[in-house]
């Protein structure tokens, strides 16, 4: 159908294909394989395709970071995207090998026949116990486990992408339930603003289940409810949340974002069985004190659970307003690794993290057009206003106060605490 083109490309070829006569016909052909993205997932995909072909394949890979250029990943130095200027689209395929299908497409342009690695994946997966999944410049061990939770965010950001080209549907790609803003660290990068707090306070239980229920009645699914803070697993009515979650049907995956610094309690743990969710770890070194218990505590209960270590870019502050021209807003927004992660907090569905907390934290920069109210039923027409602020919007006004989410973002060290809390610049909303 019509709906599925995406800048040139039939998604239902880029995601549906038979990998082996894919990798057959590559093989036999001599042509190359590029790999569009140095990430995760890209990581155990050349792994797979080593193990398979025992190096027939000729594998090359492309990222479209010039931080990255020239590195060594996986035995493969990474090339620059403009590589594909000088290639016959008869010369190669390319495998989109990181969470940015829109974005890594809309690059492409048609030049060159481009797939999901997802049914090579799912193809082959059996394998993986088998094959060293590689944890060089990772402050962890990978897992099985892990692998399937970077594979879970591979899929449903191409699940978004379908999704989006419909224009009647209303499938969101997750939302971010903030449970807390209060958190057991104290970073001052962190990019959900948790450093800027003075008294933070727990969502009210009640109204988060109402607000809940409110989303959920007017949208078609959300493929991952996340829950987060913070540090979620301070917020005491944990339990409680995810037993109403374990009911509600159009959630795909519910999903908990933890430090390592607290093991939860019995409640929470059955709330976590009862809704099958996955708790995702970021893993902090010495500042994720609880890392090996909470692991053993979860393994112990059969709990699905993956251990990932953050790469944090300097998208943490609230800067001076910039006042940019709405093209580069624009550029700015679509480029932002965040700009499809809906937030609710205290009643409200924000656009962005960035934007919720923002907006929670300062009267000054509250933009109504940004927000949707979902705290009581009373409004006729919240799906029209959530369908708006998630397909409708070219840029956020918090975009102005935001140093950008994205490749060119530059790094800085993870999790640096601060004793203080920041201060909201006094030029940031005049």
């Amino acid at each position: 159908s019509m709906a599925m083109m995406y800048s040139g490309y039939d998604l239902a070829n880029v995601t549906g294909f038979d990998c082996e006569t894919l990798l057959a016909g590559v093989e036999k052909s001599g042509k190359d394989i590029i790999i569009y993205g140095a990430g995760i997932q890209s990581r155990t995909i050349i792994q797979i395709l080593d193990y398979i072909r025992s190096k027939n394949l000729k594998i090359r890979l492309i990222d479209s970071n010039r931080r990255k250029v020239g590195e060594l990943f996986q035995g493969k130095i990474i090339e620059d995207v403009s590589i594909l200027e000088e290639l016959n689209k008869n010369d190669c395929i390319v495998l989109i090998g990181s969470c940015f299908p829109g974005q890594i497409l809309k690059a492409l342009g048609g030049r060159a026949p481009a797939y999901s690695i997802l049914p090579i994946y799912e193809k082959y997966k059996y394998l993986l116990s088998e094959i060293d999944l590689n944890s060089n410049d990772l402050q962890y061990k990978r897992s099985v486990n892990d692998v399937e939770r970077e594979m879970l965010l591979y899929d449903t950001e191409f699940s978004n992408l379908v999704c989006s080209l419909d224009n009647n549907s209303l499938s969101l790609k997750s939302i971010d339930a903030v449970v807390t803003e209060g958190c057991s660290l104290k970073c001052k990068d962190c990019s959900n603003l948790m450093q800027y707090y003075h008294r933070p306070k727990n969502a009210h239980l009640e109204m988060l289940i109402e607000s809940t229920r409110n989303i959920l009645s007017c949208i078609d699914e959300v493929f991952e409810w996340r829950i987060l803070g913070g540090e979620p697993f301070l917020f005491k009515q944990l339990g409680s949340y995810l037993d109403y979650l374990s009911t509600e049907r159009k959630i795909r995956k519910v999903v908990i974002y933890t430090n390592g610094t607290i093991k939860p309690k019995h409640k929470t743990l059955e709330g976590i069985k009862a809704c099958d969710a996955i708790v995702d770890i970021s893993n902090y070194g010495e500042l994720s004190r609880n890392l090996s218990g909470l692991t053993d505590l979860l393994k112990e209960h059969d709990i699905s659970h993956a251990v990932k270590d953050p790469r944090w870019t300097d998208s943490g502050k609230i800067t001076s307003k910039q006042n940019l021209q709405e093209n580069q807003l624009e550029n700015r927004f679509f480029n932002c690794c965040t700009r499809d992660v809906l937030t609710l907090l205290h009643g409200y569905v924000y656009r962005c993290p960035f934007s919720a907390n923002l907006m929670n934290l300062s009267d000054g920069f509250i933009d109504e057009t940004d927000r949707v109210y979902v705290g009581n039923k009373a409004a006729v027409n919240t799906r029209e206003r959530l369908s708006e602020l998630y397909k409708g919007k070219r840029f956020l006004s918090a975009c102005d106060n935001c140093n950008g989410r994205d490749y060119t973002t530059p790094f800085v060290a993870t999790a640096i605490q601060t004793r203080q809390v920041l201060k909201i610049p006094v030029h940031a909303i005049s």
